[in-house]
């Protein structure tokens, strides 16, 4: 039946599928949770996940170099969460997400290196440091399932 809940849910599915990868960051006041992490480690079948058990959800790519938006910082930070995860795990998805997308082998060196890998990390591990109430998730080989509810068992324990 079509109760407020469900009108909810559509509603945090709608918001969360616009939100991806770092899109309209004037709109993320509205989020319930905002997930930061580098490229391939889950951030947005984890928000659609969420999305659809009733959470707005964003999520942002952490990449080297490229400053987060300001956004982030006007918001309530104890929605954010970062991920983390193994780089060697990391570079073998990236390297099946290149052969799925038929990249050439020079620009999938460069994404698919675990030197570089752990150049990333670094750097988003400094940004999550210099930010200590982000909680930090290692998602290593953890399910979106798993991942989701201890998301949700902190957000519920901070309120």
């Amino acid at each position: 039946s079509l109760t407020d809940e469900y009108f909810r849910m559509i509603e945090a599915v709608e918001y969360t599928r616009k939100m991806d990868d770092g899109a309209h960051p004037q709109e993320w006041v509205n989020a319930d949770l905002v997930i930061l992490g580098v490229s391939r480690c889950g951030k947005t079948p984890l928000s659609i996940y969420l999305g659809q058990r009733g959470y707005k959800v964003a999520n942002l790519p952490l990449i080297p170099g490229c400053p987060v938006p300001r956004e982030l910082y006007d918001i309530d930070q104890t929605r954010i969460v970062g991920l983390i995860i193994d780089p060697n795990v990391l570079a073998t998805i990236r390297r099946n997400r290149v052969n799925i997308m038929g990249v050439s082998r020079a620009q999938a060196i460069d994404y698919a290196e675990v030197k570089k890998i752990n150049s990333e990390l670094d750097w988003a591990r400094k940004l999550y440091n210099s930010n200590p109430e982000w909680p930090v998730i290692d998602v290593t080989l953890r399910g979106i399932e798993e991942t989701a509810a201890r998301i949700l068992k902190m957000l519920n324990d901070r309120r």
